[in-house]
């Protein structure tokens, strides 16, 4: 069976990463197209935003509303199944 993602150990997530860290982050999104962070819990809505404006342009989903206070991100919430 196929696989995809890794997981990167090591790496505090925000918007102020090297471009050196910003690279390699990248190159491993290529590669396994699927990146796991754990334990991110000093993210804020705003700079996961940060973060993710570091590899790219972000978009909003064309149906689905942000969560508020968000440019980008989608509310998870598992109350309704």
């Amino acid at each position: 069976a196929g696989r995809i993602g890794a997981e990167i150990r090591g790496v505090k997530l925000g918007g102020d990463l090297e471009p050196e860290t910003i690279a390699a982050i990248r190159a491993a999104l290529v590669r396994h197209k699927v990146i796991f962070f754990r334990n991110q819990t000093q993210l804020t809505d705003e700079s996961h935003e940060e973060f993710a404006g570091l590899l790219g342009h972000p978009l909003a989903h064309p149906t689905v509303p942000v969560a508020e206070g968000s440019r980008f991100l989608l509310e998870l919430d598992s109350k309704e199944g």
